[in-house]
This record gives structure tokens, C-alpha cells and sequence, in this order.
């Protein structure tokens, strides 16, 4: 059911302008600065090697040939980040992954509150707990999300789903809220179980192919745990639908119940809190080193001072997206994809955030206070980064809900 129809939602018609520019900035970006073609080109050497240098690929993880090749164009585009060719990427890539897990953290819980369970955005983000698995269900899973999103960035996927969301999603319509307030909630098992997928089902794989090559592990065995970190949605949902399953039998039925209710927000707090700080820790840091002197660095650690040695425009921002821009390495080529991934997800998930606390007003019947939720993103943002200041505004969305539940 659509919350609004398409054109009279500003928050979608402001998602679906992100969505054009990420289409752009992305996919019609890397094949005009050559990345799309060096990949195909590096696909075809015989025999195969990770580019610029001696390592020999695996060719072979799975034994279907068409996700073998996949795989490994995959792990080609990943080859300046694994082998540290370049010391900006490097930075970014640290400051990234953090930030993709918060997003990530973010869109697995939304998928999991009460009104999206068998909804199509929770369909769409989480292989729903429910027996009789329909094809539908199938095709709008998070595990296709996390694929699509896996083959074709994140930049272009995600405001896809924040579209999704607002024109489907119970939890973003006032008129639905007003009178299933608690469809916003999650089951005390769910807050229990998410910060257990996304440590173990993106963390560990994460931090298993960042492992530096080849002084702690050997170019082979990065090469399997770089596959194996492909699937990461898999490992989340399954560990949070699983692990679910396991807890007492008196919650898996959802926090419909009153006591339950008023338990949500400090529960649901303590996830966001956990969230933001993550996001802070990578965030103040990064900016540092790109703002301090590398001396102030050099009595702690060498290689913090080295990269004290970039500045914020190397590390931070992108080329101006002209046609005629060319990558003169696969390092900038893949630094400047990432660089438009990154804040095409950043500024449409500010959006998303925006409206459903937008709608978490109207269901209270107050206007929204514009300045001192703008004041909030600039600061929170400054702090924590982008994706922190979207948890913050989730965060107030729900301690607003909140009133109406405990009501």
C-alpha cells in the first residue's frame, strides 16, 4: 500500500533525483573513465592475475562458471584496496567500511520492525520468517538486495529501497501509524540478536580480506576470504533469522504486548547509541589526519603520519563528473566509484530519514521543526558522519513514536 501517491511525496521525488545522479556518477561515469573496460580487459587475461602484479588468481570457488567469473571480476575491482597500492584509497576504504556498516545495520533493522514483516519492503531487505517461502518472497529478500547491491554498488541500490519503503511500508504512512502505532517496533529478540549478525555476518568477513597481504596472510588465501566476504547479506540473514529462533519462545511473536512496548525505546536506544559511536570512532579520527600536521602524528606511528600526508580533497572528494575525466590507474578509478557510492547513499538515506521522521510528526500531530532538524544533521554529521546523523533522526523518529505506543 503506497503512502502517498509518487508525485505528491517529496521525500520519494527527492530520493528518485539521487537515484538519476548515482545512475550517472556510477555506471555512466565508469565507463567513460575506462574502469568497466579495464575490468572486462583483466577478465580475459591468460592466464589470470591480480592486475599489477604477480598473483595468480583462483579461478575457481564454486564450480558454476558464470558465478566464478563473476566472483572474480568482483575481487579484480577490490586489487588496489587488497594490495595497498594507494594510500588515499586505503584511508577511504577504512572510513567506507564502517560507514556500509551502518547503512547496513540501519536497513536490516528497519526490515525487521513489526509492520514490514511480510510487508514487500521487508520481503525486499529480509528473507522473512515465515514457512511456504513464495517465489515473491524469494525475489524481494535481502539477500537479493545485498547481490544487487554487491554487483551494482551500493550508490544506486539503495535509494532504490528508500523509495521502496516510503511508498509501501506501514511504518512510513501517518494514516497506517495513527492506528497501529506499535508497527514500528521491533521484538526484543530482534534488537538482541542485530548487533550479533552484523558483527559476524560483516564484520569478521570484513576484516578476515582486509588482512594486509602478503605479510600476515598469502595472496591465495586473501583471494578465498575475499570470496567468501562477497555473500555477507546471507550470513546476516541468516544469523539474524536464525539465532532469532533460539530465544525464549515467549518473544518470537513480535513486541505487540504492552510490557514489551514500553520496553522498545531504551532497548531500541542502546542499538542506535552503539550505531553512532561506531560511526564517530572512524569518522573524527579520519578527519583528523587529513586536517592535523603528519608531525603531530609521527611520535605515535609512522604510518598514521604518512597518511596525515593527504589532505581531505585526496581522500574525500570526488573529480567533477565530466565525461571526459580518465582514471590513470585502477586504484583512482575504483577510489572515485566508491567516493560517488558513498555519498549517493549518504544524501538519500539523510532524505529517507527525514521524511519518516517528517511522518512521525504528523502522526503526533505536531509540525516538524525544520531549523533545529537541520541544525542536527549539520552537527551530527560533522561528528559522526553522514549515516550517524540518519541514526540520530531514526532515533528521534522513534522516541517520538513512542508516546503513541506507551498511549
Amino acid at each position: 500500500m503506497a503512502t502517498q501517491p509518487f508525485l505528491q511525496n517529496p521525500g520519494v521525488l527527492l530520493i528518485s533525483a539521487c537515484a538519476v545522479a548515482a545512475f550517472y556518477n556510477i555506471y555512466v561515469l565508469c565507463i567513460s573513465d575506462g574502469l568497466l573496460m579495464y575490468l572486462f580487459d583483466a577478465s580475459l587475461q591468460e592466464p589470470r592475475k591480480f592486475p599489477d602484479t604477480d598473483v595468480t588468481m583462483l579461478l575457481t570457488f564454486t564450480g558454476i562458471k558464470p558465478v566464478d567469473y563473476h566472483l572474480n571480476n568482483l575481487i579484480t575491482f577490490w586489487t588496489p584496496i587488497i594490495f595497498r597500492t594507494d594510500k588515499a584509497l586505503n584511508l577511504f576504504t577504512s572510513y567506507f567500511m564502517v560507514q556500509w556498516f551502518v547503512i547496513f545495520a540501519l536497513i536490516l533493522l528497519e526490515s525487521r520492525r513489526q509492520g514490514n514483516k511480510g510487508k514487500y519492503v521487508g520481503r525486499y531487505v529480509n528473507l522473512v520468517d515465515s514457512s511456504g517461502l513464495t517465489l515473491s518472497d524469494l525475489c524481494h529478500s535481502f539477500i537479493l538486495f545485498g547481490s544487487v547491491v554487491q554487483m551494482g554498488g551500493l550508490g544506486p541500490i539503495a535509494p532504490a529501497y528508500f523509495i521502496l519503503h516510503l511508498l509501501t511500508s506501514p511504518t512510513a504512512s501517518a494514516d497506517l501509524l495513527r492506528g497501529w502505532t506499535d508497527s514500528v517496533s521491533l521484538s526484543a529478540s530482534d534488537i538482541e540478536v542485530l548487533p550479533w549478525s552484523v558483527t559476524f555476518g560483516f564484520i569478521v568477513p570484513t576484516i578476515a580480506w582486509l588482512l594486509p597481504t602478503p605479510s600476515v596472510i598469502s595472496g591465495s588465501t586473501m583471494h578465498v576470504f575475499q570470496a567468501i566476504w562477497q555473500p555477507f547479506p546471507v550470513y546476516m540473514t541468516i544469523i539474524q533469522s536464525q539465532a532469532k529462533r533460539l530465544q525464549p519462545s515467549g518473544d518470537k511473536k513480535g513486541s505487540t504486548g504492552s510490557s514489551v512496548s514500553s520496553a522498545y525505546l531504551p532497548a531500541i536506544s542502546q542499538v542506535y547509541q552503539i550505531i553512532i559511536a561506531l560511526s564517530a570512532l572512524i569518522h573524527i579520527p579520519t578527519i583528523l589526519l587529513l586536517l592535523l600536521p603528519p608531525g603531530v602524528f609521527a611520535p605515535f606511528s609512522a604510518k598514521l603520519a604518512e597518511w596525515a600526508t593527504l589532505s581531505l580533497v585526496d581522500v574525500l572528494v570526488p573529480p567533477f563528473p565530466s565525461l571526459s575525466w580518465k582514471m590513470q590507474s585502477l586504484a583512482e578509478g575504483v577510489h572515485v566509484f566508491l567516493l560517488w557510492d558513498f555519498y549517493m547513499t549518504a544524501v538519500s538515506s539523510l532524505i529517507w530519514a527525514v521524511a519518516l521522521l517528517h511522518t512521525a510528526y504528523l502522526v503526533n500531530k505536531e509540525g516538524i521543526p525544520w531549523a533545529a532538524v537541520g541544525t542536527k544533521l549539520v552537527l551530527w554529521t560533522a561528528i559522526g558522519g553522514p549515516f550517524a546523523a540518519a541514526t540520530v533522526i531514526l532515533w528521534e523518529r522513534d522516541t517520538l513514536l513512542s508516546r503513541k505506543i506507551k498511549a
